[in-house]
């Protein structure tokens, strides 16, 4: 994996998902975009997402609103 896909193409496939959920944001961390990555490296995302059955997420129960900086 390259460090530009860590970085774009992440949130191109995202964009192109078809997906039950709206995205709201995605970020990329870690070895892979710091460019440190070794063979065995895994890519780490975090998406943040509205609209996501509880059923489907195991951390359904601890999820709550986030406040909105445009407010």
């Amino acid at each position: 994996m390259t460090k530009d896909f860590a970085l774009t193409g992440v949130g191109s496939a995202l964009k192109a998902a078809s997906l039950r959920f709206r995205i709201i944001a995605a970020v990329t961390f870690g070895s892979q975009v710091k460019g440190l990555a070794s063979p065995s490296s895994d890519l780490d995302v975090l998406v943040v997402a509205e609209g996501i059955n509880p059923r489907r997420h195991r951390r359904g129960s601890s999820r709550g609103p986030i406040p909105s900086e445009r407010s």
